[in-house]
């Protein structure tokens, strides 16, 4: 696999990267942007890293849209229109849907998405995100998806969800650019190693007035913790998801108690993720550095949780959930190299998604001859048929729910929510 130093960085992947820095300034941008000349492959890399919106409503702001060819102006501007569009729907239901719970008595917060983007961004539409996302305590479900119901909204397989998962999707069949909600009890498999202990989070959850109004965020310990390893738990990490955790731990710092985070991070049973997300975060921008734990056996542990995306095989198959991308990241998994230098590197982590960004899809034969990179896709596809309960004490490690389908995605929109 090819190695990527800054000096190697093309001007496209080096815009992509300053415009997803907590630190970014307009004349950093401009000069940046100047530079670049290959459009189509740096939209085809913001669509594949969420930051399609991000790279719209920056160049909007600085008046550069003018300054690109079309066709390429004027999808950028159908994004940004789409942008806005979304953002203001999702402020919009979101107002409505609060005001709803609490009218019911029903203790609602706000989880990921929108939270984030208000927050860390001055302009949200910025930062895209498909649904909104709540958290209720989990005897509230039952009369929060009635909420929902009487707003318009339809449940996605309910008792699949309720049963063997940790939140149930809502979708409305008569509005369908309204955008989806994710119901959440928890955020985590019920019947995992790795937990977060969300009932916790009720008597230190933040409240912030944000466009929607008054909401309950999550305590930012813990908050720090869950969206580090939500950003690399499918398997797939982009520029959004490392940028939401460098932005959020910039803006954050002086006011984290850092003991503290650790300590939850290896409570959840989630530090490898934590380690991996930062860590990439530091090597991308000048956020503040912290002294990571140290960890063993953590690069086995990913690769394993990368490589066995299908063990919920009940979900996936009762849901009709789409399935191609836990082989595609099976195949990424393969074609990383294992020795000692990869380690000290993120097995390439760092590497991949610098590849991913300028070039696309990970060529496998880069890496090994083809007869060892089908053996290792076949053990890998074995991990995936393995019954759940074949390693109890270490199957929340390996356990990765497959990316639902179903919803519709806003005009516009990039990436997968």
């Amino acid at each position: 696999m090819r190695r990527f130093l800054s000096s190697e960085l093309t001007p496209e992947t080096d815009l992509l990267l300053y415009l997803a820095s907590p630190y970014r300034t307009a004349e950093g941008i401009d000069s940046r942007f100047r530079l670049c000349s290959d459009w189509t492959s740096l939209l085809a890399a913001a669509a594949r890293h969420q930051t399609l919106t991000l790279l719209a409503m920056a160049l909007h702001g600085l008046e550069l849209l003018d300054a690109i060819p079309a066709p390429f102006s004027d999808r950028l501007r159908q994004v940004r229109q789409a942008a806005v569009i979304a953002d203001l729907s999702k402020t919009q239901n979101t107002a409505d849907l609060l005001d709803r719970f609490q009218r019911r008595g029903i203790r609602t917060m706000l989880l990921k998405g929108q939270g984030i983007a208000e927050r860390v961004h001055l302009e949200p539409s910025e930062r895209y995100s498909a649904d909104i996302d709540f958290l209720v305590q989990p005897g509230d479900v039952e009369p929060a998806g009635e909420v929902l119901e009487e707003a318009g909204y339809r449940p996605f397989h309910a008792e699949v969800f309720r049963n063997l998962h940790f939140h149930i999707p809502y979708f409305s069949p008569d509005q369908p650019t309204r955008p989806p909600v994710e119901l959440h009890w928890d955020v985590a498999y019920p019947d995992g190693s790795i937990r977060f202990n969300t009932g916790a989070w009720w008597e230190k959850a933040t409240t912030r007035q944000l466009r929607a109004g008054e909401v309950l965020l999550p305590p930012p310990e813990e908050e720090l913790v869950y969206l580090a390893f939500h950003a690399l738990n499918r398997g797939i990490i982009t520029l959004r998801t490392v940028s939401d955790v460098a932005r959020l731990r910039a803006l954050t710092f002086e006011s984290l108690n850092w003991d503290r985070i650790f300590a939850y991070a290896a409570e959840t049973g989630t530090i490898a993720f934590f380690n991996v997300v930062h860590q990439l975060a530091e090597e991308f921008w000048p956020v503040p550095h912290i002294a990571l734990p140290p960890l063993s056996n953590w690069q086995s542990a990913l690769k394993l949780r990368i490589a066995s995306n299908l063990l919920a095989p009940a979900t996936v198959l009762r849901t009709g959930c789409d399935v191609w991308w836990p082989y595609k990241r099976i195949t990424y998994w393969a074609v990383l190299p294992g020795n000692s230098a990869d380690r000290s590197t993120l097995f390439s982590l760092k590497s991949r998604l610098l590849h991913e960004i300028h070039d696309g899809e990970v060529e496998a034969g880069a890496a090994q001859s083809y007869p060892g990179f089908m053996a290792r896709i076949l053990a890998g596809l074995l991990l995936c048929l393995m019954p759940g309960k074949l390693f109890p004490s270490t199957r929340d490690q390996v356990l990765l729910m497959a990316r639902r389908g179903g919803f519709p995605a806003p005009a516009g929109g990039d990436g997968t929510p």
